[in-house]
């Protein structure tokens, strides 16, 4: 198990990984360990948590989006029928 990321599988082992391998490899790269995981990790899966607990309120809100990025080129839709 490398730099003791075996820790990592286990769930809910936050507080497990920063002392360990901080305990392995030193003060310094337990710091950056525990920053990077918390700022890219846990800043990912908090937002597929949210992205995924509340689908239809996303899907609108890309629905309506898009439909703002593109009702200005296609604002004049008299030429649809005609395509």
């Amino acid at each position: 198990m490398l730099f003791g990321h075996h820790f990592a599988a286990i769930a809910g082992a936050g507080p497990l990984v920063g002392p360990v391998l901080a305990a392995q490899m030193g003060y310094l790269p337990g710091m950056i360990w525990i920053l990077a995981g918390v700022v890219l990790a846990g800043a990912v899966q908090d937002f597929m948590v949210l992205f995924v607990s509340r689908p239809a309120a996303m899907a609108v809100r890309l629905a309506n989006w898009l439909k703002r990025r593109w009702d200005r080129p296609l604002a004049s839709r008299r030429w649809w029928p005609a395509l």
